[in-house]
């Protein structure tokens, strides 16, 4: 359960520095809520906690940011990739580890992103997503398929 509310307080915080028109000094509480989102949101997947649908908040909270960082400099277009490629990394962690409805989840916001970066953009941010977990590599092609046929 606390892992729902402190992913809850992480978009809040991360939608509220992506707002804000400063640069570096404010966009980097952005950057590290996007990345404690995603290590939220992965280690519930892993530890299959469903009952308090926290890799859900988490994913929802990942694309909540990613949409409100208004690209134009490379920091800001950096916080949208990296929310964007923890979206993908989510997938795969979803793929391995729980149930359909959090991949369709996953799907979801990612149609969402998809809107508003393009598809080519958006299948190139999640290349790389999980260099840290190469052991979800068949998870992230099966997931890239499921995307790409839904």
């Amino acid at each position: 359960m606390v892992s729902f509310f402190a992913a809850t307080g992480l978009k809040d915080i991360g939608v509220e520095a992506a707002k804000n028109r400063l640069e570096s000094v404010i966009l980097e509480p952005a950057t590290v809520a996007i990345n404690g989102l995603k290590d939220i949101g992965a280690k519930a997947a892993e530890k299959r906690l469903v009952k308090w649908r926290t890799t859900i908040r988490t994913m929802e909270g990942l694309k909540a940011v990613g949409m409100a960082v208004d690209e134009g400099t490379d920091e800001r277009t950096h916080a949208k990739y990296i929310a964007v490629n923890g979206l993908w990394c989510l997938g795969a962690f979803v793929m391995e580890y729980l149930y359909s409805e959090q991949v369709e989840h996953a799907i979801k916001n990612l149609r969402e992103m998809e809107k508003e970066i393009g598809k080519d953009l958006l299948m190139r941010w999640g290349e790389n997503c999980i260099s840290d977990y190469p052991y979800l590599k068949s998870s992230l092609e099966e997931f890239k398929m499921r995307y790409e046929n839904g």
